[in-house]
């Protein structure tokens, strides 16, 4: 299988780099508008550097396009690529408005291709290990969950896009689609939402709490891109159920353990390696072997990426939003 990245920024670096690992991929193209960029990133993995989407999807050889732009411009990308026979990955948050969202997937439909949104938390292996671990029944039947997503203002984003609203629609979305997304995952669909957030310099909503209301459970998440230079990236999860709760915390080793009803502790198991690899490993073998995607759909990426919308009208308005 041959890809073209579409997008030689962090995130196609990353994807670049997971490509290499899997045998019967090569990654054959990088495209980018900014000359230095692409012709760095294609030299690293032995592709063509291309200045212009169109120029990969005329190439009858190509079978997989990842995007890795900007989230205002995912769903042009997308759609062509879909509409050229392509098969794509694309990077979250899905994209600015349900109508972009649907306008992709109507597009994958269309086309027959395989079409994933890379919601990587599903993927990362203490998330896909709590999953696995709650899916099992031993905490009993989930009574709160508390999620938090913490980050130092990001500086290496091109043209400072993720900085600017009307592009990346602030962290209310941008970050804490992640955990929003995984709360879904393990618990379904909220009721309602009430967010309040706080405004960064550039009017973005960076700093954001939200509640989730269920019928039988309290679910909270907090997102923010606000802390100080150098804060380290943390991102934590607790789950208290009626058996025992569930506590996941990357600056921490054990990273995954759960406290059961005696106050014992037990640490959990969590595979190696990242969940970039493990979501590409995934997408590739849905193409490569004609299966569907079943960890992360692209019909229910875009109800996550609802979520993500009805938390940040909540912010703006101060209202209860129906979900």
């Amino acid at each position: 299988m041959k890809v073209a990245i579409v997008g030689a920024g962090f995130m196609g670096g990353v994807h670049a780099g997971c490509y290499q690992q899997i045998d019967d991929v090569d990654l054959a193209a990088v495209v980018d508008v900014r000359p230095e960029q692409r012709e760095k990133l294609a030299g690293e993995h032995g592709a063509t550097p291309f200045s212009t989407l169109e120029q990969v999807l005329a190439d009858e050889t190509i079978d997989i396009v990842d995007c890795c732009l900007p989230t205002y411009l995912h769903r042009d990308c997308v759609v062509a690529a879909l509409d050229a026979g392509k098969h794509v990955l694309c990077e979250k948050p899905f994209a600015t408005s349900l109508q972009e969202c649907d306008d992709m997937i109507a597009a994958s439909k269309r086309a027959g291709r395989k079409f994933m949104i890379a919601q990587v938390i599903r993927f990362w292996p203490e998330y896909a290990a709590t999953k696995a671990y709650v899916d099992t029944g031993a905490l009993g039947e989930i009574l709160a969950l508390v999620a938090h997503r913490l980050a130092s203002p990001p500086g290496w984003s091109q043209e400072n896009w993720l900085l600017q609203p009307a592009k990346s629609l602030g962290a209310v979305v941008d970050m804490q689609v992640h955990d929003l997304d995984f709360v879904r995952y393990l618990l379904g669909d909220p009721v309602s939402v009430t967010s309040t957030a706080l405004l960064s310099e550039t009017g973005a909503l960076d700093h954001v709490f939200t509640n989730l209301k269920y019928d039988k459970h309290l679910a909270f998440t907090e997102a923010s891109c606000l802390m100080p230079p150098n804060w380290p990236f943390r991102m934590d999860l607790r789950i208290v159920g009626t058996k025992a709760t569930l506590e996941m915390d990357i600056t921490r080793d054990p990273t995954l353990r759960v406290i059961d009803g005696n106050g014992d502790t037990l640490a959990l198991p969590v595979a190696q390696g990242d969940g970039y690899q493990a979501e590409i490993n995934h997408f590739c073998a849905a193409v490569r072997n004609d299966t569907p995607i079943t960890i992360a759909p692209p019909e229910d990426s875009r109800l996550s990426m609802k979520l993500a919308l009805c938390s940040k009208q909540a912010a703006e308005t101060g209202e209860i939003v129906v979900f």
